[in-house]
């Protein structure tokens, strides 16, 4: 099966106080499970959103869609995409300064951003752009960011 992957980043409508976030990442979960998508989706606290969605081609296009459809983000901008050899994350991957919201039960993993870049060390070593990106994404809000 051929792999595809798709790399965007977008801004959140409103802030994703309260019960908003957790609702979006269990929702989410749910639908990249169904589809067998995997990949990385980052929050930071200033409102952006970049996610590295891996799969089949029509599933990960769909699941974008979906995306840009979705009145809760705007200013959707592929920032890559095209096909994938192997997958990086063998599940959905959530990064977020604090794991805490995360609702128990969820079929994905969460990391903290102190963690992201050992989690890319060991997903992603043969992809150092994907790195790259996915940890510039989130450099203001690391304490060290000596990567």
């Amino acid at each position: 099966m051929p792999l595809y992957h798709l790399m965007y980043q977008s801004y959140a409508s409103d802030e994703f106080t309260g019960e908003a976030l957790p609702q979006l990442l269990q929702q989410c979960s749910m639908q990249n499970q169904a589809a067998d998508v995997t990949g990385l989706l980052l929050h930071t606290p200033d409102g952006r959103f970049a996610q590295l969605l891996e799969g089949r081609k029509q599933h990960v296009l769909a699941i974008y869609q979906r995306i840009t459809l979705d009145r809760r983000n705007h200013s959707c901008e592929v920032l890559m995409e095209g096909p994938w050899s192997r997958r990086s994350f063998t599940s959905w991957c959530v990064g977020l300064p604090d794991c805490s919201v995360v609702p128990l039960g969820l079929p994905l993993t969460c990391v903290n951003f102190q963690q992201l870049p050992n989690l890319l060390a060991e997903v992603a070593p043969t992809r150092p752009m994907l790195v790259h990106r996915l940890l510039s994404f989130v450099e203001p809000f690391l304490t060290n960011t000596a990567y």
